[in-house]
């Protein structure tokens, strides 16, 4: 008997794929990004300001896999899940050094922002 066509080995199939596949590497990665904001100073001043933040991102392989079923009407079993965040956070950044974007002097004024980022990643349903 071909192990293909056995119920047996297809349910075989499927418990090695759901075992091999279920852990996943999906995890936070930290690296550091460079920053060029046009930004409107608290003096009024409109600059050009830099910084180099640490941010975080979800990074790692999670669970997919396609298997033979004889109790979909497509006759496959799918399963697919993506590395992303559980929750967002918000990151203040001071931007420093601020140039003035008309003849490039420094400005001593820094610029404070945000901008939001994961602060905790699983493997989970895949959406855009």
């Amino acid at each position: 008997m071909d192990c293909a066509r056995s119920l047996l080995c297809l349910l075989l199939l499927h418990c090695l794929m759901t075992t091999i596949h279920s852990a996943g590497t999906c995890r936070m990665s930290f690296q550091r990004i460079e920053v060029q904001k046009d930004v409107v100073l608290a003096s009024g001043k409109a600059a050009v300001c830099f910084g180099t933040p640490t941010a975080s991102s979800c990074i790692g392989g999670c669970p997919s896999f396609t298997a033979s079923s004889i109790h979909e009407p497509t006759g496959f079993t799918k399963k697919c899940t993506c590395c992303r965040e559980t929750q967002m956070m918000s990151q203040s950044v001071v931007l420093s050094p601020c140039f003035d974007p008309e003849d490039g002097e420094l400005i001593e004024e820094d610029f404070m922002d945000e901008f939001q980022q994961p602060s905790g990643c699983e493997c989970g349903p895949c959406t855009l």
